[in-house]
Formats: structure tokens, sequence, C-alpha cells
């Protein structure tokens, strides 16, 4: 039992490695609050600029332009959401930036507004800026919303939905969160009347008509990390239990019983292909995971990653041990010594070798979806992530044929029909044998590679 237990030390320390590594070494992971909306090289709205006005809010701080020599306005989407709504008869009830959150094919989030004034409000809300997290413009659109705005009773309240539709440049993903500014503008039903609105008597300059800035947030859309984990969980064990299956009934074709006796489990390096690519694959898994993880993931978080590791890591220690839960002791002739050689069964090799299938399988999977992860984040170019993923598609396949063969053919040459009468002596282990009893007593079942 040395090898199997080496190879569970093996698999034990790389299930334990791939689990604390990647919290060991951090990186910049997890879903990340959008950064500050930086406007620059462009004009901004009266109601934003820090002069010709009242003083922009606490949330609004130039900051050195190094490349212009001057400052840049950013626009954070914290404390403060208002720009200027001294102007403005309606007002927005909620002081935290507005979230919109992914629903079906929109994103989805509620307006809390306020007519101030005694006069109906007819507002019109429109984009003002919208950027993905880089910074980079992107096309947005407010959906189901009247061309002509809604209408706010005098001193009513409203709350109105808002879907938006954000659509990335050609061929690039869209990367959240966003941020950026919805602008408002009331005008009183009868606006015609009211003079001060249209016009400022003590300039030549139309007056500031009372624009609303309020800061939005898109947010990154729920992982459904779970069902991606169970997605891989349950297609690697369909894959090695079908394996399994038609081995055994290749076996039974036959002639095989699946209670004739094997003998004892042993792993190297150049026999038991299965084992060392679970390994193998978790350590590549692992260094990735570590060291090149995306800071905004798109399929699953990277606690999935490392639960997914250490599962299927584990699976190969847990392989002779499974061997060995049906078994029985058999005295041998070992070079003219009485030996105790442990046997199993085919049945339970079967079961040993699924797990190593399934390990092996499930560690490839794992690796597919971490490269999709890479490609979706824009960390790996489309083309070299495809190309990886065929070469893990190419690798499961040869997995597929290897488990195949290497099952059937193991259990149909290392097993033997058990030996009824085979005698027992009385002498203990490492007794010599007298050369009758050598003659009489069988030798020891050969070793199977654990796949």
């Amino acid at each position: 039992m040395a090898r199997p237990l080496t190879l569970m030390s093996a698999a034990v320390l790389t299930a334990v490695a791939s689990g604390i590594l990647p919290y060991v070494l951090p990186v910049n992971d997890g879903r990340t609050p959008p950064t500050p909306l930086a406007i620059s090289g462009a004009p901004l709205p009266s109601s934003l600029t820090p002069s010709g006005g009242p003083p922009p809010p606490s949330n609004i701080a130039p900051t050195a332009s190094p490349a212009a020599g001057g400052s840049t306005m950013v626009l954070s989407p914290s404390a403060v959401t208002v720009i200027n709504q001294s102007q403005s008869k309606v007002v927005n009830l909620d002081n935290t930036p507005i979230v919109f959150e992914r629903k079906d094919k929109t994103y989805v989030s509620n307006l809390l507004l306020r007519n101030s004034s005694g006069w109906q409000q007819q507002v019109k809300i429109d984009l003002a800026v919208l950027r993905d997290r880089n910074g980079t413009p992107l096309t947005a659109k407010i959906e189901n919303l009247k061309s002509e705005g809604l209408q706010i009773e005098p001193f009513a309240v409203v709350n109105q939905r808002l879907d938006i539709t954000v659509t990335p440049a050609s061929g690039e993903p869209l990367l959240l969160p966003a941020s950026g500014w919805l602008r408002l503008l009331a005008t009183p039903k009868n606006a015609d009347a009211i003079t001060d609105v249209v016009k400022d008597s003590k300039s030549k300059e139309p007056a500031d008509p009372g624009y609303l800035y309020l800061s939005i947030v898109i947010s990154e859309p729920k992982l459904e990390g779970l069902s991606i984990v169970k997605v891989v969980f349950f297609a690697s064990l369909s894959i090695a239990g079908l394996i399994a299956l038609i081995s055994a009934i290749r076996l039974w074709r036959k002639s095989i019983r699946l209670s004739r006796p094997m003998g004892g489990a042993s792993w190297s390096f150049e026999q038991s292909w299965g084992a060392n690519v679970t390994i193998g694959a978790a350590i590549l898994t692992t260094f990735l995971t570590t060291l090149a993880f995306p800071v905004h993931p798109h399929v699953m978080e990277k606690t999935s990653y490392s639960l997914l590791q250490i599962m299927f890591t584990a699976l190969i220690a847990l392989a002779p041990l499974v061997y060995g839960l049906i078994r029985k002791s058999v005295p041998v002739n070992a070079n003219g010594l009485v030996a105790v050689d442990t046997r199993g069964y085919v049945v339970m090799f079967l079961l040993a070798g699924g797990l190593v299938l399934w390990g092996a399988f499930g560690q490839i999977l794992t690796l597919g979806v971490l490269i999709e992860e890479f490609i979706l984040s824009g960390n790996l170019a489309r083309s070299l992530g495809r190309a990886t993923q065929g070469l893990a598609i190419i690798l499961a396949l040869l997995l597929i044929v290897y488990g195949l063969q290497s099952l059937y053919r193991t259990a149909k040459d290392l097993s033997k029909d058990p030996d009824e009468h085979q005698p027992k002596p009385s002498f203990r282990s490492g007794t010599a044998l007298t050369e009758d009893e050598q003659t009489r007593l069988k030798r020891p079942m050969p070793e199977w590679p654990l796949l």
C-alpha cells in the first residue's frame, strides 16, 4: 500500500494547495464598485461647471490632469447624487446612486421623484453619459418611456420605473459595472405663462432651464456560479459513470464476473495517466486562479473554482480507499515465506477507476470554464483562448478512450477466479514454507495501476 498512500498524500496536498493558495496569495479579486466617472474633453452643462453658478457638491472634485496640465472634473456616484437642482422643481428623494439590476435583457431601477412646485410638471428623462468600468462610452437607451416624458402633479411623489438597454462596442464584451448620469428636465405645463422659466431679464443668455443630474450605476449581473458548479459536477460524473458502466457490460459479455478478485492498487507516473491529468490540471488551474484571476469574473467566483479543484483532486485520494472497502486477506507464497495478500474485487475496481476518471474529467471541464472566464474578461485573446479550449477537448476525448480501454483490459487481465480450496497455513506472516507448502500455496496477485 506504499504507492497508493503516496498517491493519497500527493492528492491531499494538491487539494489543500488548490483551496488555500488563491487566498494566501490574493490578487485584485472581487466584484468592485465602479470607479468615479471622469468627464473631460467636452464642455459640461452649466449646472456641472465649477464657475458661473452655485458651487458643485462635495462629490465633485477637480483633479490634476498631467496630459493637459489643467483639471478634470471627476463625478463620483457616492454621497450626494444631485448636481444642481436649484432651478429644478422636481427633486430626487433618494440620495444614493441609482443602481440598475439585470432583468432579462434590460437593466431596471426606480426613480422616486417629487414635484416641489404648485404647477403640474412635464419631466423628460434622458441619459447624459454612460461609460463602462474602463471609461469607454456605451450606447444605451431608456425603454418604455414616452417621448414627452412623464407628468407629475403639484407636490406629488411618483415612483417611476426605468428600463435601460446597454450595447457595447461591436465585438467587445460588456465591461460592467458602468456608471453615468441621468438628465431630467422639468417644464411646467403652462410654461408660456411663466416668463422667468424661459428667459432671464438680467442676462442676455438664456436662463438655466433647471436640469437635474442623477448618478446611476449599471451593476454587474449576478453570477450563476452554483449552476455552473452543478453542470461541471454532474457532467464529469455522467461521463465517468458511463465509461465504468460500458466496461462492466464488456466484462459481463466476456463471462468475467464482477465478484472476481484482483490484487492491490499501485500508482506510477508512467501508467496512472488519469490521476496525473487530475493533479496536473489542478496545479495549472490553481496557478491561473492565484496569479491571473480577473477582477470582474463573468462565470463563477474564485471560491467556486477553488471548491471544484479541491473536490475533484480529493477523488483521487478516495479511489484506493473505495477499492479497499470490500476486501479479503489471503495467505500467499512470497519467495518461500508466508505473506498476506489483500485482494479486492472487480466491481470495486470499476468504482475506484470511475472516481479517478470523474476527478480527471472534472478538472478538465473546470480548466475549460476558467479559460472562458479569461476570454470574457478580456485577459486572454479570444483566438488563443479558443485554441486552449480545443486542446482541453482533445485531452478529454483521449481520456475517454483511455478510460474505456484501461478499465476493461485491467479487469480482464489482472483478475482471476477465486481459489476455493486455497490452503491456509497456521504460520505467521514471514514464516518459511516447506517445499510442499510452497508448491500448494499460490503466488501474490499482480498489482493493478491506478488509472
